[in-house]
């Protein structure tokens, strides 16, 4: 809420300044203009301004007395004329132009608005409540350091008013200045800890940095203290679903707008939430309503495009994707699944510009001590490059099939050094595969969201002096379908250990071997959706003639005993082998496979990226296709993929089908 000024609106001046002036019937007029308002007397009020207007049409005092009493009681139209003219007429008086400003931020007009609030500004710096509103306006135009600079200005004015430090903080959390924002945060809460605004915001600070069981605390501190507080019960819901406890995310997606039922923010997080629970006519319908209630709701858009897309609807996940971030351009959630919407539909160009905004979503912190200058298929100049690991296992094996067209590009024929960063368990396998570059395990486990990378010490001692993100990589080298060319393999399994499995096997049945992953080692009830249930599977264990090895890399057994009881079918898993940290084991494994059947995981990834005949279980559709026919990224995988309102079973068919017939085939 814009605040008055509380130093020179003059409410009660007009009785005595009018006193000593030439006009005796106009000040005698405002008087009683002035004490028919104090006694709330409007039409009576009103009536005696306007004489008192007439009988003096150019006194700044008596128009802007009118003109701040129009806008107290809500009549802004009538209230601008008169503001302006007071403006014109004593072109030094800073609260009109603060009132002229705010007037401004009503109509709306932001340019007016900033224009006149900035000169209140240079005529008297020191009004605090001018800073504030400033601010205000500015954040609304859309988050900018004019608004940081405003409110700054304001916390030094008035360092005891907690709803400074609150937008300040505000504004600080939205540009991603964590510390700075959880610290003025804190200082909004010591000032006045029973505003539950402030303790949403600061529960929202903490759960960015992954403190969850403090932001929990602090979002449930916000509901005691305003137990209809839309906000703390969305942001606690979407904390929940962060953490994929459903069944309390729910609860409160329920709740919400129950109690707060004109709350855009609760639909649109209900219809998140159903969304992930695969109700995607609920999250449609949720989504209606929160756009309806405030058509500015970026969220209610971003669901729209989410249902869409995931539905194969590219045009209409396009659509509200560009709607949602034209709404909310800094929101870096919002503008990375726009990145992956225009992937999905085939826009290559801008789809990986805006897929950028991953680095914001997925890291809680930025990384210090990189090089200053980020390389670009443009630079030539640069001797020694990182390569910056990001996002999961499956996502660095994906995006590696870059990595010979960076050394290519980057080498230009000059003695250069690439160094990699990767997963500690990629790190032989990318040795054997790319041998011309230099690899690192990765600094910060994925898992470790919270601790910051420090390359200060990597950097100096190979003499680093330029850098780029592992996942900026396609955006130089895969700008079309045509850049993916039929590659073949471009990862190598260790032969030794191929050999040995090769061998493990001829001592059994002589059997084409098919390689089994049905699902993701995160087997929360809210992710079962997209992988096939064991039952599901029926069709794959109907072949005769083959022999089936668990590639699970976690331990399957009970999935293996269900197998066994529904359909009689042994399937061999190797206990004694850490499929999840010995990836070239691994590797080694689906080497010798005939085929390998699996749902999106990294198994998938893997087996892709050593050119082994790979079919895939995959649910809803799926970005990487880039648009296509085909699945560009593995020319070997045959992509098939569960649309939401499917079975499984027709989609496991089509690939025993095609099993059977390369079977018979060789």
């Amino acid at each position: 809420m814009a605040h008055a000024q509380r130093d020179g609106l003059g409410q009660n001046l007009g009785r005595v300044a009018f006193l000593n002036r030439g006009n005796p019937l106009a000040a005698h007029l405002l008087g009683l203009a002035l004490s028919a308002r104090d006694l709330g007397r409007i039409p009576e009020s009103r009536a005696w301004f306007r004489a008192s207007i007439i009988s003096d049409p150019a006194d700044a005092e008596i128009i802007y007395q009118f003109g701040s009493w129009l806008f107290q009681i809500g009549s802004l139209e009538d209230s601008r004329p008169l503001i302006t003219k007071t403006a014109i007429l004593a072109a030094n008086r800073f609260d009109a132009h603060a009132l002229l400003g705010l007037l401004g931020v009503s109509k709306p007009d932001p340019r007016a608005a900033t224009r006149s609030m900035r000169r209140a500004l240079v005529l008297e710096p020191g009004v605090g409540d001018i800073c504030f509103n400033l601010g205000q306006h500015l954040s609304r135009i859309g988050p900018n350091q004019g608004a940081t600079s405003a409110f700054r200005m304001a916390t030094v004015i008035q360092p005891n008013n907690p709803a400074t430090w609150l937008e300040l903080g505000a504004i600080s959390y939205t540009f991603r200045n964590l510390v700075t924002a959880e610290r003025v945060i804190r200082k909004s809460v010591r000032l006045d800890p029973t505003n539950s605004t402030a303790w949403s915001y600061l529960g929202l600070i903490r759960a960015a940095t992954q403190h969850l069981d403090e932001a929990s605390l602090c979002f449930k501190t916000a509901l005691v203290l305003d137990p209809c507080h839309s906000d703390a019960t969305v942001n606690l819901a979407n904390m929940y679903r962060q953490l994929e406890l459903s069944g309390k995310a729910r609860r409160l997606a329920v709740s919400g707008p129950f109690h707060s039922p004109m709350s855009s923010r609760c639909w649109s997080t209900r219809s998140a939430i159903s969304y992930d629970e695969a109700e995607h006519e609920t999250s449609r319908e949720d989504a209606r309503k929160a756009c309806i209630i405030d058509p500015a709701n970026a969220d209610g858009y971003g669901n729209f495009a989410q249902v869409a897309f995931v539905n194969g609807d590219t045009n209409a996940a396009l659509q509200f994707g560009i709607r949602a971030f034209q709404l909310a351009p800094m929101r870096a959630e919002i503008q990375f699944n726009l990145g992956i919407f225009q992937l999905g539909a085939g826009q290559l160009g801008i789809g990986w510009r805006n897929y950028s905004a991953r680095k914001s979503v997925f890291r809680a912190s930025a990384p210090i001590g990189l090089p200053s200058n980020r390389w670009t298929d443009t630079s030539t100049q640069y001797q020694a490059l990182l390569v910056v690991s990001e996002q999961g296992l499956g996502d660095e094996i994906q995006l590696a099939s870059c990595l010979p067209d960076l050394a290519t590009r980057f080498g230009c024929g000059v003695p250069t050094k690439i160094l990699v960063e990767c997963d500690r368990r990629l790190v032989p396998i990318y040795q054997r595969s790319f041998p011309k570059l230099n690899f690192l395990e990765r600094l910060v486990d994925r898992n470790e969201s919270n601790r910051t990378s420090d390359y200060t010490r990597i950097v100096e001692s190979n003499q680093i002096d330029a850098f780029i993100e592992l996942g900026d990589l396609p955006g130089f080298f895969r700008k079309s379908i045509q850049d993916f060319g039929i590659h073949k393999a471009y990862l190598t399994a260790d032969e030794e250990r191929s050999r040995a499995w090769r061998e493990r096997f001829r001592t059994r049945e002589t059997k084409p071997l098919i390689g089994l992953c049905w699902r993701s080692r995160k087997d929360q009830q809210s992710r079962r959706i997209y992988y096939p249930p064991i039952l599901s599977l029926a069709p794959l264990f109907a072949l005769d003639g083959v022999k089936f090895v668990s590639l699970q890399y976690d331990a399957p057994e009970n999935d293996i005993q269900e197998i066994m009881e529904n359909f009689g079918v042994s399937v061999f898993h190797p206990a004694e082998t850490d499929l999840m940290n010995e990836i070239d084991d691994l590797a080694a494994l689906i080497n010798v496979m005939d085929h390998i059947v699996t749902a999106n995981t990294s198994v998938f990834h893997l087996a892709g990226a050593l050119g082994r005949p790979t079919h895939v279980m995959d649910y809803g559709y799926g970005w990487y296709t880039m648009g296509a026919d085909h699945f560009p990224w593995y020319p070997s995988a045959q992509y098939r993929t569960k649309m939401p309102n499917e079975e499984w079973t027709p989609l496991v068919t089509s690939i025993a089908s095609e099993i059977e017939t390369r079977i018979r085939k060789f």
